[in-house]
């Protein structure tokens, strides 16, 4: 679980550097500077994708713990909402 912990918070430092350079990118076409529009996207779509994949990694958690908790009333713990993947994150396009 520590792992998975610590990967989520590097996961998050990540997502966070992304979206300054991304800012620092539309601060820059904004000023005429039409060759980081590529950079941009490029950085756009590698955020898109870190996105997918803690999803996954998310759902994946989800029903490892889904799976630990003993039958009977403890087995609705945890919502089906939680699980489905249409209900939780969504990823933007």
């Amino acid at each position: 679980m520590n792992l998975l912990l610590k990967d989520f918070a590097d996961f998050y430092r990540a997502y966070l550097d992304d979206i300054v350079a991304i800012l620092r990118m539309r601060d820059e076409l904004e000023n005429g500077k039409e060759e980081y529009a590529d950079v941009m996207e490029a950085a756009l779509t590698r955020l898109e994708n870190r996105l997918v994949w803690h999803k996954r990694v998310l759902y994946r958690a989800l029903d490892k713990v889904r799976l630990s908790v003993d039958e009977g009333d403890k087995a609705d713990m945890l919502p089906n909402s939680l699980v489905n993947e249409d209900d939780v994150l969504f990823v933007p396009r």
